[in-house]
């Protein structure tokens, strides 16, 4: 009973804390709730898509814990941020669909020993300022167009 009371309060009660930038915060209210992966869609090649959201998270301050570049797969260590009390990690894999690659992003957070999926929610917690983090991250990628949904 206690871990559950802990969760709640970690999830609906750490709001007030927590600042994003205010055109990402528009632009999420308008994509879909509950979502839990961030699509790339881009014309470029596997290969340079790959290596070009490599060179993103690290110029983003995140080190490569795991990558696989025959398989286009690649995983963050957590890292912290000094403006919030939450670490967080990306994991990311590409895709050919057609003539397009899909760059899809997951997110998580830890706060207070707990995990979390980052999720666009409705409500301003760690799993959704994780997610506006990699909102954020997407929209740097150049030559890519940007939604989200939610997946399994």
């Amino acid at each position: 009973m206690k871990k559950i009371i802990y969760l709640f309060l970690l999830i609906f009660l750490s709001t007030s804390i927590y600042s994003q930038n205010k055109e990402t915060i528009t632009k999420l209210k308008a994509l879909e709730k509950n979502a839990n992966n961030v699509i790339i869609t881009t014309t470029d090649t596997i290969d340079s898509a790959f290596k070009k959201m490599a060179n993103i998270v690290l110029d983003k301050g995140f080190e490569i814990e795991k990558s696989d570049k025959d398989l286009y797969y690649l995983v963050t260590a957590f890292k912290s941020d000094p403006n919030y009390s939450f670490e967080s990690r990306i994991s990311l894999r590409l895709k050919k669909v057609g003539d397009t690659i899909q760059i899809i992003l997951k997110g998580e957070v830890q706060n207070g020993g707990y995990k979390f999926e980052a999720v666009n929610s409705r409500f301003k917690t760690v799993i959704s300022v994780g997610f506006a983090q990699l909102f954020e991250i997407a929209e740097s990628y150049t030559n890519g167009y940007v939604t989200v949904v939610k997946r399994n």
